[in-house]
Order: structure tokens, then C-alpha cells, then sequence
């Protein structure tokens, strides 16, 4: 089981203790093909595309992707509210795992951006009272979130690595719609982190 598993069995005095190292290097994006403000809303109401992980197994070349929705909304919990309206009540438990999930799907990486949507949708997401509660400090929630959103897209990655037999170029996972840049951040540099991950099974 990874580490990443192990923390959500803490305790909370115990999960707020754990540290987590901070990325490196910068990486700079490349702009995408722009697409209306009604274009992107019909399609994810066509489709029926209410969350990123959806919206990912579904698109085909040339469709929106997560990036397209985050540029014109600011994030993807606005872009689904002008679509969908506000999800149902009570969704989920607040734990430890359901308060990195929100910060993952919803896009709520400072701390500004989650007391804004927790004064909006207080059913959905808990006070950072509760966050602190849980684990310490905010930086603590983001950090781990972001650690597990990198795996996520890794998986991602390796696997289209896999079905191409070479390291993918980012324009290449940009029409996969694999976004590179969180991960690219964390190593350093794409060329560091394929030399680390070719030293794995690919």
C-alpha cells in the first residue's frame, strides 16, 4: 500500500504532523485553440459531462478538455454550476479523503478559492475550521491533494506511454488530454521525470 493510502489511516493529530516536500522548477504552458463560452457549456450538457474524470474517458480529438473549462471559468466547479446548476445537498462524508477529492475536482488549491465555494455551497464543502481540524493547516490538505492528483495523471501518462512504445511529447498528451503540468513542475522538467519514470516498467 503507498504512502499516499497509509495517510488517510491516520489520526488527525497524526496526519497533521506529516510533512510533505515542497515542487520545483517551473514550467511554462503553450495556449490551446479557444473555443466560446456556449460552445464548451453545450457540450457538457449534451454529453452529460458532470465531472473532470468523465469528461476525460468521454472526449475525443479536437474536444474540450479540463484545461479549456478552467481558462474560461476560472475553474471547473464554475464551469459545471453554469452547466448543471448546484449539485444535490449532503454529498459525501467530510473526511480526511473526501476534503482532497474537493480540492482536486473543484480546483480549490489556495485558500481563498475554498472559503469562496464553501461560502457558496456550505452543504458541500466543510468550514476550514473542519480542515484544520483534520489536517493542520491548508497547505497540509493541498499538498497531500496534490501528490495523488500527480499519481492520477502518471497513471494516465504511463499508460499512453505504454500504447505509443515511447515517452509521449506534451503536444501529444495535450490531444490525449493529459495534463502535464503539475507533474512536469514537481520533477523539474518532463525530460527528468521520463528518465525517471523509464527507469520503471513502462
Amino acid at each position: 500500500m503507498s504512502r499516499l493510502d497509509d495517510i488517510l489511516k491516520l489520526s488527525a493529530p497524526e496526519r497533521r504532523k506529516v510533512r510533505f516536500g515542497r515542487s520545483r522548477g517551473k514550467y511554462n504552458r503553450t495556449g490551446r485553440r479557444g473555443r466560446t463560452r456556449e460552445e464548451l457549456i453545450h457540450y457538457l450538457k449534451v454529453n452529460e459531462l458532470k465531472s473532470v474524470r468523465q469528461l476525460e474517458a468521454f472526449r475525443g480529438d479536437g474536444d474540450p478538455n479540463a484545461y479549456d473549462y478552467q481558462k474560461e471559468f476560472g475553474s471547473w466547479m464554475q464551469a459545471r454550476l453554469v452547466a448543471f446548476g448546484p449539485p444535490p445537498s449532503k454529498i459525501g462524508k467530510f473526511d480526511a479523503a473526501y476534503m482532497a477529492k474537493a480540492v482536486i475536482e473543484f480546483d480549490l488549491w489556495t485558500r481563498k478559492a475554498y472559503h469562496s465555494s464553501r461560502m457558496k455551497r456550505p452543504d458541500v464543502l466543510p468550514s476550514l475550521h473542519f480542515v484544520y481540524r483534520e489536517w493542520g493547516t491548508f497547505g497540509q490538505l493541498t499538498d497531500y491533494a496534490r501528490r495523488v492528483s500527480i499519481r492520477h495523471v502518471l497513471d494516465s501518462y504511463l499508460a499512453f506511454w505504454r500504447r505509443l512504445g515511447k515517452a509521449p511529447t506534451l503536444a501529444e498528451c495535450r490531444e490525449e488530454g493529459i495534463a502535464l503540468e503539475t507533474p512536469v513542475k514537481y520533477f523539474g522538467s518532463k525530460r527528468e521525470m521520463d528518465e525517471l519514470l523509464s527507469e520503471l516498467d513502462v
